[in-house]
């Protein structure tokens, strides 16, 4: 296959845990075998991963994975939110988040805006228009990185809005978790997509306490709403399948029942990354591309 390639990531937690194991063996077996990877492209979780990712700093990007947990992810500031509970942009104080992610970029920076890492983009959503903004690893965006994946990440109402050049941005999946045609307007005649849930949303299981509550409520509606227009977005992309081939890195397991706080359990997250890993080789496989050193 001596075609041009791109690869996306998901958003969510999931495809973020999926991605870790999945992009690395996808890389490595693309530089490999010669093959030119056009485009790299995030949302939401999955855009922490990307700059890490796309510079091939591969041991950072799954050490950061692995060391996530809920105490370095958000604080919630309960007399704050209880007080003014209409008053505040979001329930949850994302800052953790960005303390936790800026070291692992702060020391790859120069490398992260080089010539030699793979060019690619983190979907926002601009909250007054609704129109989906990506963003490039071009000079511009170098001091403005963190933020600009805090942005892509941040699903309201839990986290709050970022401004980005004066520009007030959420969570890049709320307009455009399928970029396909994005993929194709760069060039590329085949598009890796990473997804955990094999294009369902997860599961509902129904007398879950975890599904009951009114997080888990708002969460699921958020997830359907994704989903569908996703599909839409799929649609349309599968009807112009000769100008680029779809690719799905899907889990030979189920995984639909895998919620949010599953995510932060360790051995999970080691499974998650594993299960990445032999995905990617056996969809690469498939294409005639194994590498068995990789």
């Amino acid at each position: 296959m001596n075609k041009s390639v791109g690869i996306f990531l998901k958003s969510g937690f999931g495809n973020l845990g999926l991605g870790s194991g999945a992009l690395p063996a996808l890389i490595k077996c693309l530089d490999a075998h010669d093959i030119p990877i056009t485009k790299i492209i995030g949302s939401s979780a999955g855009s922490f991963a990307v700059p890490l990712l796309a510079s091939r700093q591969f041991s950072d990007a799954s050490e950061a994975w692995l060391g996530l947990a809920p105490s370095n992810v958000s604080k919630f500031h309960p007399i704050k939110t209880m007080r003014h509970p209409f008053a505040r942009p979001s329930l949850f104080d994302s800052g953790p988040l960005e303390r936790y992610i800026a070291p692992y970029f702060s020391r790859h920076l120069d490398k992260i805006f080089s010539p030699s890492t793979i060019p690619f983009e983190i979907i926002t959503t601009d909250l007054k228009t609704g129109e989906t903004i990506f963003f490039l690893n071009s000079p511009e965006n170098k001091s403005s990185l963190l933020n600009i994946c805090m942005a892509s990440a941040a699903i309201v109402p839990f986290f709050e809005p970022r401004n980005v050049n004066g520009r007030i941005l959420i969570d890049g999946a709320f307009s455009n978790d399928m970029p396909i045609k994005r993929f194709i307007d760069s060039g590329c005649d085949v598009v890796f997509v990473v997804d955990i849930y094999r294009g369902h949303p997860p599961l509902f299981v129904d007398g879950d306490p975890k599904e009951l509550n009114w997080p888990g409520l708002l969460t699921r509606s958020t997830q359907i709403n994704i989903h569908q227009h996703t599909q839409l977005r799929l649609g349309l992309a599968l009807a112009e399948q000769a100008k680029c081939k779809i690719v799905f890195v899907y889990p030979e397991i189920e995984l639909h029942h895998v919620l949010f706080l599953d995510f932060f359990d360790q051995e999970m997250k080691e499974m998650l990354t594993e299960i990445g890993y032999w995905s990617a080789k056996k969809t690469l496989k498939e294409l005639g591309l194994d590498s068995p050193n990789i």
